[in-house]
């Protein structure tokens, strides 16, 4: 078989387990990911176990079901997914034609934050600057059925965050997140999201111009094929991103009685991943406008969320980045 190296958009006609290693890593992990159908999980579950991931992709089907108790169809695709990496090397060289960059786990700017979850994305793309590791973090998620008065709450609050050079993590999502993001940015600060879909294909649909202002003014993560659709698991998939970016995660409105029961699990999915991962948890008691819902709290509360009063009581979230 021909053997050679990628270069540009071109890569070897023909491969083999033998020259698995004239493909880029994130070529490789792409092929395993993809063709192999690994999630994130099984992926570092396996690098751990075989080494790296050319040993990985080397591996014969008997021995990936031996070794992992694979179904015979799960471990003859996985085993044959070396075969898919010139198609993958194309794929990872056109991305900066499409303005999209990509980081992987092996890679020094990496999100720190990403490297600590029990199941990291190998590979995520984005849009913008990745964030320096030494900034200091806080998100803000909440509601996408947002009253005004939460809107008004979640703007000020990412203006104050902006305030104090702190960089805003958030989603995409219209209300409480977006709103949050708009704050930052309208007050010139560092801002950073989870998209709940591929980079081209951005969910909810009407969250482009806010896409396009975080993309400026700092970074929006995907771990999704830029090309793919919003699927309901991508919600729990990107919560678990978005607080672990944060050093501090804080609830902004919810509502139990106008929110549905999706938007209620969002906000506690994310509070349960902070309380997984020791992470800060706060959620806001607005003084100034009465938009908290004392019945909604409660689960938070009982979780573990700290209450603190806002406006008055900011910096004591903000005291608690380091």
């Amino acid at each position: 078989m021909e053997n050679g190296k990628a270069n540009g958009s071109d890569a070897p006609a023909t491969i083999s387990a033998a020259n698995i290693n004239d493909f880029s890593e994130a070529s490789q992990i792409w092929a395993a990911l993809k063709d192999g159908e690994l999630t994130p999980r099984a992926f570092n579950r396996l690098l751990a176990e075989f080494g790296s991931i050319e040993s990985l992709l080397s591996a014969e089907a008997a021995e990936l079901q031996e070794k992992l108790e694979l179904e015979a169809a799960a471990a003859t695709k996985l085993a044959d997914a070396y075969k898919s990496l010139p198609q993958a090397e194309i794929f990872i060289n056109t991305l900066a034609v499409r303005e999209i960059n990509y980081v992987t786990t092996f890679d020094k700017g990496y999100p720190e934050g990403f490297r600590e979850l029990n199941d990291p994305p190998p590979i995520v793309f984005y849009r913008g600057e990745l964030i320096d590791s030494e900034s200091k973090t806080v998100a803000l998620v909440g509601t996408s059925a947002a009253s005004q008065e939460g809107i008004s709450v979640a703007v000020d609050f990412g203006s104050r965050v902006a305030a104090a050079g702190v960089t805003l993590v958030s989603g995409l999502t219209k209300g409480i997140d977006a709103s949050a993001l708009v704050g930052a940015i309208t007050a010139e600060g560092k801002t950073c999201a989870v998209t709940l879909a591929g980079i081209e294909n951005l969910y909810p649909e009407d969250s482009g111009p806010v896409f396009d202002q975080v993309s400026k003014s700092g970074c929006v993560f995907s771990e999704y094929s830029p090309e793919l659709e919003f699927r309901p698991e991508h919600t729990s998939e990107a919560n678990r991103l978005i607080t672990s970016l944060a050093q501090a995660v804080v609830i902004g409105e919810v509502l139990s009685g106008n929110s549905s029961e999706i938007e209620i699990s969002g906000a506690m999915d994310v509070a349960q991943s902070c309380v997984e991962s020791g992470k800060l948890l706060f959620i806001l008691i607005p003084t100034e406008v009465a938009i908290h819902d004392e019945k909604a709290l409660e689960p938070f509360v009982e979780l573990g969320a700290v209450p603190v009063k806002y406006p008055e009581d900011m910096n004591t979230i903000l005291k608690c980045l380091v």
